[in-house]
């Protein structure tokens, strides 16, 4: 925290030299360890300001937590896409509704961009992470289709066109390696 201290202050300083301001109220901190006596110092700014620690921090719209797990982000991120799932939802009526093509290509659009959202960084194949991902394009593909919730998973995918979470997250990694 000491050397964190003098750091800043050493900022502020180059930020008046280069006119550059620095806004103080946006300043967060988060330390990462896995010990929890780490989170228990704060930060104090050359104007006497303290910053206290948080638990999770948000940068780029990526949610980061002290020990790099990405789990708050996944939930968040799974949360923000079912919500634009049942937005899109509204639109599938079996009798006027859009059509499944129009209704794949939302689902594409709006709630898978919103779920993987940062996923070059957050996914390393972990399970625990993969569930609700699962869970809203279980539930997307019966929409789509419209299909009885009993139907089976994988034989849906497939007259979607849609691939599992597991590929989609792979080949969005492999995606952004190649760029």
């Amino acid at each position: 925290i000491r050397v964190l201290e003098r750091e800043v202050e050493r900022l502020i300083e180059y930020g008046k030299s280069s006119a550059i301001s620095f806004d103080i109220a946006k300043t967060e901190l988060i330390h990462f360890t896995t010990s929890k006596e780490a989170t228990k110092f704060p930060l104090t700014l050359p104007g006497g300001t303290q910053v206290a620690p948080k638990s999770i921090v948000k940068w780029l719209g990526i949610y980061f937590d002290g020990n790099l797990t990405f789990k708050e982000h996944v939930k968040i991120r799974t949360s923000q896409a079912k919500s634009a799932y049942l937005r899109m939802a509204r639109l599938a009526n079996s009798e006027r509704g859009l059509t499944p093509y129009a209704l794949r290509q939302l689902y594409l659009a709006c709630v898978v961009s919103i779920a993987d959202y940062g996923s070059p960084i957050w996914w390393k194949g972990q399970t625990t992470i993969l569930q609700p991902l699962q869970a809203i394009q279980n539930l997307a593909i019966r929409k789509i289709l419209g299909v009885f919730k009993t139907a089976p998973i994988i034989p849906i995918e497939l007259e979607t066109a849609l691939p599992p979470p597991r590929i989609r997250l792979n080949t969005n990694i492999r995606q952004y390696a190649f760029r």
